[in-house]
């Protein structure tokens, strides 16, 4: 986590190290995030080197608060069910 903050020296590049993911991956962009552009999350989704992989576009801004001009109280609830969900699809118990 430490690694992300420097951007001299960090090896957390997400776009060369997303090419290496090869377990499920989904990926939840929030579409008033002023940190990360839609080409972005797109170019990440292409780059992943999974088979089973998903984009979900959400309501909110970069730490999933609601976007001023929308505002969703449950932006944030919602990418919790969102997750939960997906989880669940792919690994149900046993």
């Amino acid at each position: 986590w430490l690694s992300t903050w420097s951007g001299l020296s960090s090896r957390a590049v997400t776009g060369d190290n997303i090419k290496k993911v090869q377990i499920p991956t989904l990926l939840l962009y929030y579409t008033s995030d002023n940190c990360i552009f839609p080409s972005l999350a797109d170019e990440l989704l292409a780059a992943s080197g999974a088979s089973d992989k998903e984009l979900v576009l959400m309501e909110g801004d970069h730490f999933g608060y609601p976007n001023p001009d929308k505002p969703n109280e449950g932006a944030r609830r919602q990418a919790g069910m969102t997750v939960t969900s997906w989880m669940k699809d792919r690994y149900p118990r046993r």
